[in-house]
């Protein structure tokens, strides 16, 4: 199932008709870079926090004593 920014960008490509030539070519690729970007981005936010998820496990656990 494609993502919604895929799914703009299918739509953007599919109106490029009703644009100029010049306009359609700048939002295409505005909007493609955006994919882009946000993608690695997001991919970068996974790695990151699986990264993290690992180390809390890792960790000893440090219990503080009873009544302090």
């Amino acid at each position: 199932m494609p993502s919604t920014s895929d799914s703009l960008l299918l739509v953007i490509k599919y109106l490029a008709a009703l644009l100029t030539h010049k306009v359609c070519e700048v939002t295409i690729s505005h909007c493609g870079y955006f994919v882009t970007t946000f993608k690695a981005l997001a991919d970068n936010s996974q790695e990151l926090a699986a990264s993290h998820e690992r180390m809390a496990n890792e960790a000893p656990q440090k219990v503080a004593p009873a009544g302090k």
